[in-house]
């Protein structure tokens, strides 16, 4: 995972996309980092307090723990995570995987408004369930494997999304038409049953650059799978 992780850094570089190295104050600029999950925290207002996020039930229990963000959910509702007051035009990064067995325990994001989830090692779907959207990721995340989630949303609403595991990449795009920014608030989901805690890893949140750069990002992820799964086809063995 690590290599294919420097591949995407590389890549990114490449496409002149920076990550910035202290948390945003004042007006955002492109390629600023806005939050990172380094300081310790344990329970949930100890890690809202910590990095101004708000609880929208379903989540029982958050860490923060060695720069890794964990969320306990309640089981049967999903629950939100949130930023308060972000800007538009923001990247989403993030590792995520579940701890144990995960069966119906789901993860993904949500814009403010939309929710866009997967369920690690049951479904190789995702779904975004108020806007009736639903299609195969051509795999299936599990606890095992880290999946990587790269989200750009951008001022105007417009969502893209890169779901990557070590050697496969899905892209899937949508809009939300009530994204305003700062108002709106985006944030990490978690759902469907107790018992594990879902872990977020490597995660930050940066002002986007602009969309001709996001596109080339996106390109350059997609070109990255299908190198990986030509090399997969040839008897390579994939980077772990």
């Amino acid at each position: 995972m690590k290599q294919a992780r420097n591949a995407l850094t590389a890549l990114a570089m490449a496409a002149g996309i920076g990550l910035g190295l202290s948390l945003g104050t004042g007006t955002a600029q492109a390629g600023q980092q806005l939050i990172e999950f380094d300081a310790p925290a344990e329970g949930l207002a100890a890690v809202a307090a910590t990095y101004g996020l708000s609880v929208s039930g379903g989540v029982a229990d958050a860490r923060v723990v060695g720069g890794q963000l964990l969320l306990y959910g309640t089981g049967g509702l999903n629950g939100h995570l949130v930023f308060d007051g972000a800007p538009g035009d923001l990247r989403f990064e993030f590792d995520t995987w579940i701890t144990g067995a995960p069966g119906n325990t789901n993860v993904g994001f949500t814009t403010g408004n939309q929710v866009f989830f997967i369920h690690p090692g049951y479904w190789d779907k995702y779904q975004v369930p108020n806007l009736g959207l639903s299609g195969s990721l051509g795999f299936t995340p599990d606890e095992n494997m880290l999946t990587h989630f790269s989200v750009d949303i951008s001022a105007t609403g417009h969502v893209s999304v890169v779901i990557q595991n070590n050697h496969l990449a899905a892209i899937v795009e949508f809009n939300d038409t009530a994204y305003v920014p700062g108002v709106s608030r985006p944030g990490l989901t978690v759902g469907s049953v107790p018992g594990h805690w879902v872990i977020y890893d490597n995660l930050v949140i940066t002002t986007v650059p602009e969309p001709g750069t996001a596109a080339l990002w996106l390109g350059a992820l997609a070109l990255l799978a299908a190198v990986q799964r030509a090399r997969r086809r040839s008897g390579a063995t994939p980077p772990g």
